[in-house]
């Protein structure tokens, strides 16, 4: 029996829903909106790795190998699925030192920390 390519594994799947996410925002904009929403599109993986990058490294630069360590996550993994897609929307910026996140990802965070907060007193 064949067992199909793509159809098991979580990584997998990440990467398959990663693709499918960024090719979703090439599409040029037609008309002039406000500033995307980041805070939809970026899913726990994301900001835990832009958090942890922030919390441990001062932001960085940092190796990869450093960052997958702290995270949890497989070096590859972050480099084929994570890392493109936040180097794509400007969260994330690669040196030869390293990987630096970048003001726009750490205003992103705090705002979504402080709306979480306002909806704990509000609601």
């Amino acid at each position: 029996m064949a067992i199909k390519r793509g159809t098991t594994g979580k990584k997998n799947t990440q990467s398959v829903k990663k693709t499918t996410r960024s090719s979703n925002h090439q599409q040029p904009s037609k008309t002039v909106e406000s500033p995307p929403n980041h805070q939809e599109r970026l899913d726990w993986t994301d900001r835990m790795i832009l958090e942890t990058m922030i919390n441990n490294f001062n932001g960085g630069p940092v190796g990869l190998e450093s960052v997958a360590a702290s995270t949890g996550e497989d070096a590859k993994t972050i480099e084929d699925v994570y890392e493109p897609y936040l180097l794509q929307i400007g969260f994330l910026h690669r040196t030869h030192r390293g990987r630096m996140v970048t003001e726009l990802a750490r205003e992103h965070l705090l705002k979504g920390v402080i709306a979480q907060q306002n909806q704990g007193v509000i609601g």
